[in-house]
C-alpha cells in the first residue's frame, strides 16, 4: 500500500470513529508499529483533518533497560514531529495483587492513565492504535471463551469505557480496518524504525498465543482469516443494533411507572429478548 493510500485509510478511519476536525486528542503512544503509524500519520494529515495533538507513554517498568529505551523513543518521535509528550511510570510488578491478571492490570492502569491524560487537558478522547488484525484477535478470543455476539462484535471505532469511580475515557480507533503490515510498511517509508515489546512474544498471556500460533495456524488454509475476521465482527455488529434497538423498543412497552417490569408482557417475548430486556433494566436501575 503507497502512503498516499495508507493516509486516505487513516482519515476514513478518523470520519467512521467520530473524531471532528479541529478537536483536542490524545494519542496513546507505545511505540510500536501500529501507534507510531498512527502518530506519523496524524501529523501528516494535519492540513487536511487538523487536530491538536497530544501524545502520551506509560512507562510500565516492567523490562528494564528495554521499557526505559521505549519511552525515550517515543519522547523523540513526539517531539520529532512537534506533537507536545506527556510520559508517566508505573511499576506494575510492585502493585499487582496476588491471582491479578496481568494482562487486565496493565490494561487498566494504561486506560487510567490515559484517562488522567484525556480530563487534564480537555481533550476528546484518546486515539489508540488497534488494527485490523487486533480486532481479529478479540474476536477469536471471544470465541473461545463462549462470547455472545457482543463479544464477536469485537472492538467499536469508538466507544467510551467506564473505569472506578465513574471515570471514562473515550477512545477512538481510527485505524481498525488497517493491516498491522500496512503499518509497519508506512513507518519504514517514513524512514522511522518503531520499538517491539519483548514481551509480546511470551506465549503465557493468551492474546499473545493466538496472535503468534493459532492465527498463523489457521492463515495455512485460509488466508483470509485476519479480513473474515474482521467482517465477522463488523456483521455482528449490524446484528447488534437491530438486537439493541428491539431491547429498548421492548423495554419501554414493558416498564411500569414504578420502574418494576410487566411480568405478562415478557411472557409474550423470545427468552433471549426478555434477557436483554432484565439486562438493560439492571444498567438503568445503576
Amino acid at each position: 500500500m503507497k502512503n498516499k493510500e495508507f493516509l486516505e485509510q487513516v482519515l476514513d478511519g478518523l470520519k467512521l470513529s467520530g473524531v471532528k476536525v479541529g478537536s483536542k486528542v490524545i494519542i496513546a503512544f507505545s511505540g510500536g508499529p501500529d501507534s507510531t503509524a498512527l502518530l506519523l500519520s496524524l501529523t501528516n494529515l494535519q492540513e487536511r483533518f487538523p487536530l491538536t495533538l497530544i501524545a502520551a507513554h506509560l512507562n510500565h517498568m516492567t523490562r528494564g533497560k528495554e521499557s526505559q529505551k521505549d519511552e525515550e523513543f517515543t519522547k523523540f518521535i513526539s517531539q520529532r514531529s512537534g506533537v507536545p509528550y506527556r510520559s508517566k511510570k508505573i511499576n506494575l510488578k510492585s502493585i499487582i495483587e496476588k491471582g491479578q491478571s496481568f494482562e487486565e492490570l496493565a490494561r487498566l492502569v494504561r486506560y487510567e492513565y490515559l484517562q488522567e491524560i484525556e480530563k487534564e487537558h480537555g481533550a476528546t478522547g484518546v486515539l489508540t492504535g488497534h488494527t485490523k488484525n487486533d480486532q481479529a484477535e478479540t474476536v477469536l478470543l471471544n470465541l473461545v471463551r463462549g462470547s455472545g455476539i457482543r463479544g464477536t462484535s469485537g472492538m467499536k471505532p469508538y466507544t467510551s469505557l467506564q473505569l472506578k469511580a465513574g471515570q471514562i475515557v473515550h477512545i477512538f480507533r481510527p485505524i481498525l480496518k488497517i493491516n498491522h503490515g500496512e503499518c509497519v510498511d508506512f513507518c519504514e517509508s517514513m524512514g522511522v524504525k518503531p520499538v517491539y515489546d519483548s514481551t509480546n512474544s511470551d506465549k503465557s498471556f493468551v492474546r499473545n498465543k493466538i496472535r503468534l500460533e493459532t492465527l498463523p495456524q489457521i492463515e495455512q488454509q485460509f488466508p483470509n482469516i485476519i479480513n473474515k475476521l474482521s467482517s465477522f465482527a463488523e456483521n455482528s455488529k449490524l446484528d447488534l443494533n437491530v438486537i439493541d434497538w428491539a431491547i429498548r423498543k421492548h423495554y419501554k412497552l414493558s416498564k411500569h411507572p414504578d420502574l418494576t417490569l410487566k411480568k405478562r408482557y415478557l411472557s409474550s417475548l423470545p427468552d433471549s429478548l426478555i434477557t436483554g430486556i432484565v439486562n438493560h433494566h439492571v444498567q438503568m436501575l445503576g
